[in-house]
């Protein structure tokens, strides 16, 4: 923590005390993450088929800056959704296509003030393609090549790059850990 920010938090600490600030700060994280999930923990997935194309999804209108740019499904956690459920949920409900995950082959850190967060971006398998897909999610989904990932890039119609490209490197590459290396924590 920056010492802003621990001067910030001593301050609370102190006017509330040490037994409030624990009691408003989780009461208010439970209220926020029941009503929004975790914005700041995000899933992907490169999923590949036979043909060594790769899974993507135009973003459907209307979201901004992002609006009809590609991108791997993927998205954020919801309130008591690990990560493997989450990145499994987002493949389908923007892509139609059931898959089963065998691996990370990225994990990385998006530092900006207004939209932070973590992702880890799985590799999956498919299972079964209906590709019927849900319209208010995405545009379309659809297996678009290497090459035409890059072409898009180059005419900056990618929506994130160092995540979609970079995750598909990695994957080309070989860099694929296993499953094992994410462990989902509960209380005890």
């Amino acid at each position: 923590m920056k010492k802003g920010g621990m001067k910030l938090a001593a301050k609370f600490k102190q006017e509330v005390g040490e037994a409030g600030f624990s009691y408003l700060y989780g009461t208010e994280l439970v209220e926020f993450i029941e009503e929004v999930g975790y914005p700041w923990f995000r899933v992907g997935v490169v999923v590949r088929n036979a043909e060594g194309k790769y899974l993507c999804v135009k973003e459907r209108p209307g979201w901004k800056k992002v609006s009809g740019r590609w991108n791997l499904p993927g998205g954020q956690v919801d309130a008591d959704e690990d990560i493997f459920k989450a990145a499994v949920r987002e493949v389908y409900e923007e892509t139609g296509c059931k898959i089963r995950l065998i691996g990370v082959c990225q994990i990385g850190q998006r530092l900006d003030r207004n939209n932070p967060y973590i992702m880890v971006t799985f590799v999956g398998t498919l299972v079964d393609s209906t590709e019927n897909f849900d319209p208010t999610e995405t545009e379309r989904a659809g297996w678009l090549s290497r090459e035409e990932i890059e072409e898009l890039d180059q005419a900056g119609e990618i929506r994130n790059h160092d995540f979609m490209v970079k995750s598909i490197r990695n994957y080309a590459s070989g860099i694929i850990a296993p499953l094992g290396i994410v462990d989902i924590y509960t209380r005890r």
